[in-house]
């Protein structure tokens, strides 16, 4: 199945599960302590972990969400691990203006990490991760893979906490690799005791340079031990005609439409849906989704229909114990999905503290 992520408007910083990690050193210097980890920054949904073999009417929507979480996480998962790599690996030494640096070689390219106490800000450190080819003696040639800032947070269950923001600029990754995805994303995190928030923003992404690009915003909850919630837009094809004229149901029939959704799930149940479809099958209007699966991506209930409303039928859909995402507004929804005004930039916030830590 191919999406193609839209713009749409940022609904706000969620809560998500801490991973335990196995980096338990406790003598790292504080800039290092500072630095966000693989697991931090990993997405998940346990929405389906059973997986959809298990069944013969499997969840369209949770495909899609699953899709969508592996684009990010995958292109994430070869910078960050080369910046815990530096951290752990290697030793810090202090340039001139008393940062640490760790510089490591890795495949064909020499990494160099430096982090430094922001002005005025205790225990906030600013990094930079930067790569050029193994080869190279110039600096002229490093090119910057990642930036942000972080502040540590006391360890949870051995694994590393911290809030602060990073951007990772996978188009300067694919100019020394030659491959890959291109464009930029930027992350606001906040994970503590058994939450973690992320929000999450593309600028001009594609998981390989043969791709189309897009823009987009999501928010990304997960809760240890409880469950979770995703909001995300997609170009995709997840509307079908209805066995009557004029009447739909979530389904595939070679026109993509405009899709904004709000799935959340609780641990070992299932999830619920909701959302909206504009453009293609449905034409110029805008249609309400809403729907519900098992854990094992058995459809349990689904409801399509015209407006923006829906309802859930509590009998064929999961107990959740966490809220449900709300529902587009009109005006979000009005114009479409990719208007100018919602192709997010650098401006990514660090997400506030929740009730789940």
């Amino acid at each position: 199945m191919k999406i193609n992520v839209l713009s749409l408007a940022l609904m706000g910083a969620l809560a998500v599960a801490p991973a335990c990690g196995s980096d338990d050193s406790v003598s790292e210097t504080p800039e290092a302590a500072s630095l966000p980890s693989a697991e931090m920054m990993s997405l998940a949904l346990e929405s389906s972990q059973n997986g959809a073999a298990l069944t013969d009417d499997p969840s369209l929507t949770d495909a899609i969400a699953q899709e969508l979480v592996s684009q990010l996480d995958d292109a994430i998962a070869l910078l960050q691990p080369r910046l815990d790599a530096l951290r752990e690996g290697a030793t810090p030494v202090r340039d001139g203006e008393g940062c640490a640096v760790w510089e490591k070689r890795h495949e064909g390219v020499a990494y160099k990490l430096r982090a430094c106490r922001r002005d005025g800000r205790v225990d906030n450190y600013a990094f930079v991760l930067l790569g050029r080819p193994a080869e190279s003696t110039s600096d002229d040639d490093y090119i910057r893979l990642v930036a942000g800032h972080g502040t540590a947070l006391p360890r949870f269950d051995g694994g590393r906490r911290g809030f602060g923001v990073v951007g990772y600029n996978f188009t300067g990754l694919n100019r020394l690799r030659g491959s890959g995805p291109v464009g930029e994303v930027a992350i606001g995190y906040r994970v503590a005791g058994r939450a973690r928030s992320l929000s999450a923003a593309y600028n001009d992404f594609a998981a390989s340079d043969d791709r189309e690009t897009h823009s987009a915003r999501l928010s990304y909850l997960h809760v240890s031990g409880r469950g979770g919630r995703i909001v995300f837009g997609v170009g995709a094809d997840v509307i079908a005609p209805g066995e009557t004229d004029g009447t739909y149901v979530i389904g595939q029939d070679e026109q993509n439409e405009r899709v904004r959704l709000a799935l959340a799930w609780a641990r070992g149940v299932g999830a619920r849906v909701t959302g909206v479809a504009c453009g293609g099958t449905v034409g110029d209007d805008c249609i309400a989704i809403a729907q519900c699966y098992s854990f094992n991506t058995a459809v349990t209930f689904e409801d399509v229909r015209a407006g923006n409303t829906r309802a859930f039928e509590e009998r064929d859909c999961p107990r959740l114990e966490i809220d449900l995402p709300p529902a587009p507004s009109e005006d979000e929804i009005s114009g479409g999905l990719d208007t100018d005004e919602l192709v997010p930039g650098w401006d990514v916030a660090v997400p506030v503290a929740n009730d789940a830590e």
